[in-house]
């Protein structure tokens, strides 16, 4: 939270990485890295030291289950395994 950078210490393994995070005007964003070049400790830096405005984040389950997909505009990242669970976003209404 507030720009303090987690995984200090690390196993040093860059991975695809998945991240969902909120920004200081509460807008939930999720950041992908899907070409398997950060740590944990170097995304977490990322996320810190980034222009979104991050004012918390939360890594999630990364490596070869990192995948996403959008629907407007379509557009995706395939995981290389598949996994049966999936987080969606609709609008509130």
């Amino acid at each position: 939270p507030d720009g303090q950078i987690a995984y200090v210490e690390e196993d040093g393994l860059a991975d695809r990485r998945t991240a969902i995070a909120q920004d200081r005007q509460g807008r939930i964003l999720f950041v992908l890295a899907g070409t398997g070049s950060l740590t944990l400790h170097e995304l977490s830096r990322y996320l810190a030291e980034s222009d979104m405005d991050i004012a918390l984040a939360l890594n999630m389950d990364g490596g070869a289950s990192t995948g996403i997909h959008l629907a407007d505009p379509i557009e995706g990242v395939a995981p290389f395994n598949q996994l049966p669970i999936v987080i969606t976003v609709r609008p509130r209404g």
